[in-house]
This record gives structure tokens, sequence and C-alpha cells, in this order.
């Protein structure tokens, strides 16, 4: 968090550095960080998040403490290589709570053999 104080860009956004108690890995007992390409690296996020769930873990996709990971010293007192970026940041643990899930309008598909002058 002092790093983030410290060291974000002055733009809109960074307003939650200023919250009181806020914490940024919410107390989760694991904290899962995933490095190495960027699209590699969000795939396997999602991946990561819907077998936790399958598992009744809980996730959290955390990207404020990507300025800090990026630090010389933190990558190596955490021995990330200097060939991988580190992309993906999760909060891993069982959830305190389940919140109900939102009631969404279904999305309208559109079958390719709908769109006029496109042949299946």
């Amino acid at each position: 968090m002092d790093y983030a104080r410290a060291h974000h860009p002055d733009e809109p956004g960074w307003d939650w550095i200023e919250r009181p108690g806020f914490k940024i890995f919410w107390d989760a007992p694991v904290l899962v960080i995933i490095s190495g390409p960027v699209g590699d690296c969000c795939r396997a996020g999602q991946n990561l998040m819907l077998s936790a769930h399958a598992r009744g873990l809980g996730t959290c996709w955390v990207g404020s403490p990507t300025l800090w990971l990026s630090t010389p010293e933190v990558r190596a007192e955490l021995g990330i290589p200097s060939d991988l970026t580190p992309v993906a940041v999760f909060c891993l643990g069982y959830p305190a709570e389940v919140p109900e899930a939102a009631t969404r309008e279904r999305p309208r598909i559109i079958w390719a053999s709908e769109i006029p002058g496109v042949n299946p």
C-alpha cells in the first residue's frame, strides 16, 4: 500500500489508496502470481478462477500490486525471473460470504445465417 501511495501515476482511479481500512490482499491466506507472456497469463488466470470456484474457493484478481511486483527488489525476493512479467495476481481462499448472482437479461445471439450476404 505504501508503494502504491508513493509511486502511483497522476491520473484518475487511484482514490482507493486513501480509503481507511482498505487491504490490497483482503487478508486472503494465499496469493497467486502468474508471470509470463500477457495473453497466456490472462488465460491461465481465468482458468484458475473457474477451477477455484468449482472447488468452493473464492478469488479476486488484484491489479494494484502490479507496479510493486515489477520492481527489481520484489522480483528478486519472490524469485520472479527477469524474462517473465508478473501479470495476474490473485487472492485465493474460502469466501466469507457469497453474494446473490445479479439477474441479467439474456444476450441476443445473431447466427451467421441471419446476417445478409453471409452464407455459413
